[in-house]
């Protein structure tokens, strides 16, 4: 329940703390407070078809390449990458 009251970001952060974390965050009855953290930040829109709400909060949420600044998302790979980095791959 308390998890519920939290944002994404947050989430993700207890994610990746440990496994304990990442098993309950991860499992199937966690998409409800995924969805909940999302209402809670405010002004977030709903997923993309075929991404979880996990998926879509690290996408949103969480710096991918770790270029610090790097708030550029490309929808259509789904993922944020700074132009160096996708030069790259």
């Amino acid at each position: 329940q308390i998890f519920s009251l939290l944002e994404p970001i947050d989430l993700l952060h207890l994610f990746r703390t440990n496994k304990a974390f990442r098993k309950v965050l991860s499992s199937k009855n966690a998409v409800s407070v995924w969805k909940a953290a999302r209402v809670n930040r405010g002004g977030v829109p709903n997923c993309l078809s075929g991404m979880s709400e996990m998926e879509w909060a690290n996408l949103l949420f969480a710096q991918e390449c770790g270029e610090k600044g790097m708030w550029q998302i490309d929808f259509g790979i789904r993922r944020r990458v700074c132009p160096p980095c996708l030069d790259e791959k």
